[in-house]
């Protein structure tokens, strides 16, 4: 558990990213959300918040904060157990957000290939932060 310890300072300060882009009235595709602690670095509040995730638990969480936050949203449960696929249209979302999962994420070619898909091709954009696990910050 990385609360409470060094581990927790290096997210926050992958949360802070989220500031420098405006998010006022974007459609917005999370995965693994957890229960998305960034969002107190958000300029502005997305139009709309979809959530994903292959875990039952992980979605009600986020599903749950993203409640409290107060923003329209949309979650979806998959079950990957074939090649990963998103159930959006082409060129769904504005923005991707990604925090500490890519990592998770395998075979990530499968990933990147369907988040490509769905973000729009003109002025959308990827924002978040992957883990540097055994780097110098976590020793």
């Amino acid at each position: 558990n990385q609360r409470g310890t060094i581990g927790s300072r290096v997210n926050e300060a992958g949360y802070k990213v989220m500031n420098k882009i405006d998010i006022t009235g974007k459609s917005v595709l999370e995965i693994g959300a957890g229960d998305i602690r960034h969002d107190k670095y958000w300029k502005g509040k997305p139009h709309k918040y979809t959530i994903v995730d292959n875990l039952k638990t992980m979605l009600d969480k986020s599903i749950k904060r993203i409640k409290e936050i107060g923003v329209p949203y949309e979650g979806h449960y998959l079950n990957n157990d074939e090649k990963f696929q998103l159930p959006f249209e082409d060129e769904s979302f504005d923005l991707f957000i990604s925090f500490y999962n890519f990592e998770h994420l395998y075979p990530i070619s499968s990933y990147t290939e369907e988040i490509k898909r769905v973000l729009k091709k003109k002025e959308s954009f990827i924002i978040g932060a992957v883990p540097i696990e055994g780097g110098l910050a976590w020793g």
